[in-house]
């Protein structure tokens, strides 16, 4: 895997912060776009991931026995507090995470269509074809080595 080029690839530091969450926590796509932002414990270098029902960008965890604590490094938090201090000013009347950055739909939720164009812009950018569920068993791979 290539995750320095495709860290490099993106436009901006949310896609670098998802990048690097997702390749670091292993975490499926559906649990990242699930977050809040109480869900990072910044001391503790944590992140917890709930299950929250339906949520209106229809991101959920996969099976009932997802809910989990995961650890995760020192510069993935410091990381996770550059993006939330460029991106999470006061116009941001939502407690998810990753936001949409741009349009009319600036400040809601992150969508799967929107993860999708992200990759899709990636691939032509770095031409790595690569998504975030191969990411997930990449790292976890990675992980188990």
């Amino acid at each position: 895997m290539k995750l320095l080029l495709l860290l490099d690839g993106c436009s901006n530091i949310r896609g670098k912060f998802l990048i690097q969450l997702l390749w670091e926590s292993s975490m499926r796509i559906g649990e990242a776009l699930a977050l809040w932002l109480e869900d990072f414990e910044i001391d503790a270098r944590k992140i917890q991931i709930r299950d929250r029902g339906e949520l209106e960008n229809h991101a959920e965890i996969k099976t009932v026995c997802s809910p989990r604590s995961v650890d995760v490094s020192a510069d993935l938090m410091n990381f996770y507090l550059e993006y939330i201090a460029d991106y999470h000013t006061d116009e941001v009347d939502t407690n998810h995470v990753f936001i949409k950055i741009s349009d009319d739909n600036r400040y809601k939720p992150l969508e799967y269509q929107d993860i999708v164009s992200l990759f899709e812009r990636l691939k032509k950018k770095t031409g790595i074809d690569v998504t975030p569920h191969i990411l997930r068993h990449t790292s976890l791979t990675e992980l188990r080595r």
